[in-house]
């Protein structure tokens, strides 16, 4: 629980910082994360309830929606940058978006955790780790049903399929002769939040840069030692 209040502290942050920088998502960011925040509360709920009568059966709802939970922070993110790629949204706006959906994430995995303590108390001290397993692996018919109800409840708003388009941050664009000699530049980014690497190496590219990017700092100075990058 404490966990989570930690999350709530850092989702009230980000609040903060789009209301002293007049930030506002587009609509359709703004739905999507309706809709999660909806899924997260719920999960919340059931959690609490779980845990305040030591209630197995709501334990038990809590980790089909958990898994739905996953998703939606994997497509709220994907989406974001499918949106920066038309320039229907900024990179500082996909910067706060991505803190806002990792916390809501975050938050729904201790849920999980409090809602296997009520089963594990309930059990008499049973396998968490193999409860789980089991649930995924033999395709549990309960707990797939659950799943797909959960998906249905939760469906992010369709994005309408237009072309996509390029743009450089602050619509401005770099000369012919800049522009050659950024393409010529290579840079590494290092990361181990996949989507905000992504945005990272959208802006860069968009600046006509060359840009290769890593998640773990193993790959990162195996490639040093292939090449090093022309700026640092």
């Amino acid at each position: 629980f404490e966990r989570i209040s930690d999350h709530a502290m850092n989702l009230m942050t980000a609040a903060k910082e789009m209301h002293d920088k007049n930030m506002e998502f587009s609509k359709k960011a703004e739905e999507e994360l309706k809709v999660f925040l909806n899924a997260v509360t719920e999960i919340l709920d059931l959690s609490v309830t779980a845990f305040e009568n030591n209630d197995v059966k709501k334990a038990s709802l809590v980790e089909p929606l958990e898994e739905v939970i996953d998703d939606l922070n994997t497509c709220v993110k994907a989406n974001h940058i499918k949106r920066l790629q038309k320039g229907k949204c900024t990179i500082e706006q996909g910067f706060v978006l991505s803190d806002i959906s990792t916390n809501l994430e975050r938050v729904s995995d201790h849920c999980s955790n409090i809602a296997i303590s009520v089963i594990e108390i309930d059990r008499d001290g049973f396998d968490a780790h193999g409860y789980l397993e089991n649930l995924k692996r033999d395709d549990d018919p309960r707990f797939q049903g659950m799943g797909e109800s959960y998906r249905k409840k939760y469906t992010l708003p369709a994005e309408k399929r237009k072309p996509s388009m390029q743009f450089l941050p602050g619509g401005g664009s770099l000369s012919g002769k800049d522009r050659r000699r950024a393409d010529m530049a290579l840079i590494y980014a290092v990361e181990d939040d996949k989507n905000i690497l992504e945005i990272e190496m959208f802006a860069l590219k968009n600046s006509g840069y060359q840009v290769d990017g890593f998640e773990c700092a193993r790959d990162f100075y195996k490639k040093l030692d292939e090449r090093q990058p022309d700026l640092g």
